[in-house]
């Protein structure tokens, strides 16, 4: 946050603050005078999160230690724009890249070249910069300078990282609609993306009135295909869930729910659970695939049973065949309440349950080609 009045923000020209309770981290004087602009990105991975620089001041950390003295010319809007994930820095109608190293900017695009223009004067703002296009990197729309077309500019560049649109997530989807209906600032997810991130989870996506849309791969309700057993019931007591209703195990350790899935393709892939736990503790519970212990998914409180998110997964390695999955509580609260698994990836699929899962059959397998050789040996001793 950056302030305009000396007179007002005593001091604390430019503020770190916390998101839960909105005090104050950190801060910078502002040197006494107005902080028209700034912005935080993840533009230097020695630091964890997102650095911060304003009009007045350094280069700072998330945590407020100085970078340094000197920081990007840029203090405007962000684009993912290559193939890390870093942010690069967008300003009139141009992208560059922050060597973090040499402390200087290298030019990535130059949409002048094409005739595009920025917006809101001095401002310099783009007509809209958002993943509009699917992939997780940034488009940048423009306006030609006879104001007779839109100009659309999306990377040329490759990227090793899978990750989901964009646009599925609730806090960016808002960040990119309200760009234009005030002082538009850069688009941020509501989760970390730069150096050093996780995985973020599937996004808690639903039509109302319907089940959650299926994003990839697909989504095994309960009473359905791929819902194999519980130790527990079937309940449809508290609001909000899809499908027929929601399995809510006995509460217990040990209790569990099972699914069975069919992988067409080896590789490593993303279960995740949409849950409710209104309870004020989380409820962890062992993932068991094929009954060996795979670790351990989280299920935090909710808030309310009838709070539903999509937010505990776990990423497995699976061959190909077919694989049962369990979740068995590890403490004698049970587990959350499960409203659906999903797979994740189109390459799974939900498979019947008196299917036997591939181990149990590599065994069987395994057992029959021993009985046969066995018998290979009877037979040549009898021929004696």
């Amino acid at each position: 946050m950056v302030h305009e009045s000396p007179s007002c923000y005593d001091n604390k020209g430019v503020e770190m603050h916390s998101g839960a309770s909105g005090s104050i981290l950190w801060s910078h004087s502002g040197d006494g005078d107005d902080v028209g602009r700034g912005v935080a990105m993840d533009i230097d991975p020695r630091y964890d999160g997102y650095e911060a620089w304003a009009s007045r001041g350094g280069l700072f950390s998330a945590a407020g230690q100085q970078i340094s003295s000197s920081r990007p010319s840029q203090i405007n809007f962000a684009a993912w724009w290559d193939g890390d994930l870093l942010r690069e820095l967008l300003d009139k109608n141009r992208i560059d890249k922050w060597n973090y190293s040499s402390g200087s900017s290298s030019r990535l695009l130059s949409a002048g070249d094409y005739g595009a223009e920025s917006n809101n004067g001095s401002k310099a703002t783009p007509g809209l910069a958002a993943d509009i296009l699917g992939d997780w990197r940034e488009e940048v729309v423009f306006r030609d300078s006879n104001n007779r077309e839109l100009l659309i500019f999306t990377t040329p560049h490759e990227s090793s990282y899978r990750i989901r649109t964009l646009m599925h997530d609730p806090q960016y989807r808002v960040a990119i609609a309200w760009q234009n209906v005030g002082y538009n600032q850069p688009p941020h997810p509501g989760f970390y993306l730069g150096e050093g991130m996780e995985l973020p989870p599937l996004a808690n996506i639903e039509v109302i009135g319907s089940k959650p849309i299926e994003l990839n791969g697909a989504t095994i309700e309960e009473n359905s295909k791929g819902f194999c057993d519980i130790s527990g019931e079937i309940e449809s007591n508290n609001t909000g869930y899809s499908g027929t209703g929601f399995a809510n195990t006995t509460n217990e350790t040990g209790s569990y729910i099972e699914w069975q899935i069919s992988v067409s393709q080896p590789g490593g892939y993303t279960l995740s659970w949409r849950n409710a736990n209104g309870s004020d503790s989380s409820r962890p519970a062992s993932l068991l695939i094929d009954n060996n212990q795979q670790g351990t998914v989280e299920f935090p409180s909710t808030g309310a049973w009838s709070t539903w998110v999509n937010q505990s997964s776990s990423t497995v390695s699976l061959s190909a065949g077919i694989h049962r999955v369990r979740l068995q509580a590890t403490t004698d609260s049970g587990l959350a309440n499960i409203d659906c698994l999903n797979t994740g990836d189109d390459k799974l699929s939900a498979a019947s349950c008196n299917q036997s899962s591939t181990s149990i059959q590599q065994f069987f397998i395994k057992l029959q080609l021993q009985q046969l050789h066995r018998g290979s040996l009877q037979l040549q001793n009898t021929g004696r």
